[in-house]
């Protein structure tokens, strides 16, 4: 039975808020006080016409509730990256989650590059344009969606290994990291 648009973004959106936590304030975590995965940072960055005039501060993420979350994941990432054009709800989830924890560019070059490794040529420029959903698609259509994501998780892993060899600091993040990259 195939899932409905909304079946698999609530599908996707769950995979994500199982890797992200309730309410984090880690000084290390660039986003700065977090909730659901939602960071200040971010909430920040985007128009604030969204939150009906609220004032986005420390006190607004901490009140944060879970259906506020699922909403700016669908709004912000889900609907404005087009994971939904990717036919293979796995490949979609993964990417996604993905650009929630590094940022859309950093995950979508990581599918790029992936793409490329399995010798399916997509310009890397960690931008999901029609010419790289096209090559997801296929990813699936060829039945190589395995050997796809066993690719992905490798180069997501070395992403945050390199981060945590250039700033040490980032070390209490690894184990959490390398256990969402493997997932």
């Amino acid at each position: 039975m195939e899932l409905t648009p909304e079946e698999r973004f609530q599908s996707a959106v769950s995979y994500v808020l199982k890797h992200e936590g309730g309410l984090t304030n880690d000084k290390y975590d660039r986003g700065g006080i977090t909730n659901f995965g939602i960071s200040l940072r971010f909430l920040k960055s985007i128009n604030e016409n969204f939150f009906e005039g609220e004032t986005i501060n420390s006190d607004y993420v901490k009140s944060l509730t879970k259906g506020q979350a699922i909403e700016i994941y669908r709004r912000f990432w889900w609907d404005k990256y087009h994971y939904e054009a990717i036919n293979d709800l796995d490949i979609a989830k993964k990417i996604f989650d993905t650009a929630v924890n590094m940022g859309p560019g950093g995950a979508h070059i990581i599918a790029q590059k992936t793409l490329n490794f399995l010798d399916i040529p997509v310009v890397i420029d960690g931008i999901l344009g029609p010419k790289t959903l096209y090559a997801l698609n296929k990813v699936s259509i060829e039945g190589r969606k395995e050997s796809y994501l066993r690719a992905f998780r490798t180069l997501q892993k070395n992403y945050y290994l390199l981060l945590i060899e250039r700033n040490k600091n980032l070390y209490k993040f690894r184990r959490g990291w390398i256990s969402r990259a493997n997932d």
